[in-house]
């Protein structure tokens, strides 16, 4: 929808001066309402993609647990990368982030998704 406006060009062109490189534009739908991830003090974005030897079957799996964790995590296939995921979560600080690592709900989770998948992580803080 945002790429239909009329004013994306000149939005995109805005950004550019808050980037690093070239902007990689990616295309999702989240299974659940994302607003409490985009919200939060700290939002933590993590592509997920199978390894080799691993398909987005197992992959998708996986996915289906993230039902019922605290905080909740949403959840969505990338377009653009038909086989990978992007997930939300927010936090209250990378600490609490950090923390809540330790909990056994989040390590038997995230050991069994690093088994199969590669993970690629980053925290950032969106302002209204």
């Amino acid at each position: 929808k945002l790429q239909k406006r009329g004013d994306y060009p000149s939005f995109v062109e805005s950004m550019k001066e808050n980037l690093s490189g070239a902007p990689v534009v990616q295309h999702l739908d989240f299974d659940v309402d994302s607003s409490n991830a985009f919200g939060a003090p700290v939002t933590e974005l993590a592509t997920i993609t199978p390894k080799d030897g691993h398909s987005q079957e197992d992959l998708d799996g996986e996915a289906s647990k993230t039902k019922g964790l605290t905080p909740p995590i949403a959840v969505g296939k990338i377009k653009q990368i038909p086989e990978a995921y992007l997930t939300a979560l927010g936090w209250d600080s990378v600490e609490i982030h950090a923390d809540a690592g330790k909990l056994p709900q989040f390590q038997k989770f995230v050991g069994k998704l690093l088994e199969i998948a590669t993970i690629d992580m980053v925290h950032g803080a969106f302002k209204n």
